[in-house]
Parts: C-alpha cells; sequence; structure tokens
C-alpha cells in the first residue's frame, strides 16, 4: 500500500533516504506505507551512531589532548 505525500514531504523523505542510504522504493510522490516505519527506524539507528561517534571524538579528544594553558 503506498500513500501519496506532498513535493515537500517527498523530499525530506530523499533526504532521509539520502542519510540513511537505503532505497525506500519511492514511486514518483507515492511512499509505501512500510517504508515509513523503517525510515524511522533507520532515521533513529543513525542518530544513535553518530551520538556514539561524537562520544568517541570527545573521549579522544579528552585523552589525547591538552590545553594550551596546561602546556606552558
Amino acid at each position: 500500500m503506498y500513500i501519496e505525500v506532498s513535493d515537500k514531504e517527498m523530499e525530506r523523505f530523499k533526504e532521509i533516504s539520502d542519510i540513511t542510504v537505503t532505497d525506500y522504493e519511492f514511486k514518483g510522490n507515492f511512499v509505501p506505507v512500510v517504508s515509513l516505519v523503517a525510515m524511522v527506524e533507520d532515521l533513529l539507528m543513525t542518530i544513535h551512531e553518530r551520538e556514539e561517534q561524537i562520544e568517541d571524538i570527545k573521549q579522544d579528544i579528552q585523552d589525547n589532548y591538552k590545553r594550551i594553558s596546561e602546556q606552558i
């Protein structure tokens, strides 16, 4: 089953498709209903992965870099 969406909504769905690197099988301005749930799940997974990357970068900075004032 497909749902018809506006051009603006389709732009957002295509942006999600680019972010998640997933083909959600759009047909014009029609989106499969099951793809809507998949998009949400994929976005949440992407958010969690990026949060982990941010935490890893913060930890790396804390472990390996000192403030200039501490070096003097």
